[in-house]
């Protein structure tokens, strides 16, 4: 019950800057628990966790601050173009979503072509009609 009880608790907290990430996952609490407190438990055990106590870290409704070091930087230059665009700017946004997340939900996914297609055509088999030449 302590481990269960110290699982929620970690992961309704954000993580130590030192591990550099912005939310928990289960193998990467799962691996801070051994290292840090020497506590041992699988990464399926936390998903479970999670389920039984509808935990979704990676949903948080909080707004995470990027952790590039120029980030202050380069909010207060986004802000300042759109705030004071200098005559005939034109001002663009770019999201950086990966390339997965960008695609409307509604397409169908797109199926990798298999090994064998990628490759030379198949040979023909020894079973294959053989054509006789005279003698």
């Amino acid at each position: 019950m302590r481990v269960r009880a110290r699982v929620i608790a970690l992961t309704r907290m954000t993580p130590p800057v030192g591990t550099g990430l912005s939310h928990w996952s289960t193998r990467e609490l799962a691996k801070y628990l051994e290292r840090t407190e020497n506590i041992t438990v699988s990464w399926h055990y936390i998903a479970r966790i999670w389920r039984e106590e509808r935990l979704k870290p990676h949903r948080s409704g909080t707004f995470k601050i990027s952790k590039d070091p120029a980030f202050a930087e380069k909010v207060a230059d986004v802000i300042g173009l759109y705030l004071a665009p200098p005559g005939g700017a034109v001002v663009l946004s770019i999201d950086e979503k990966t390339q997965i997340q960008a695609l409307d939900r509604t397409q169908p996914v797109l199926r990798s072509p298999s090994r064998r297609a990628r490759s030379a055509p198949p040979t023909t088999s020894g079973t294959a009609p053989r054509t006789c030449s005279p003698p």
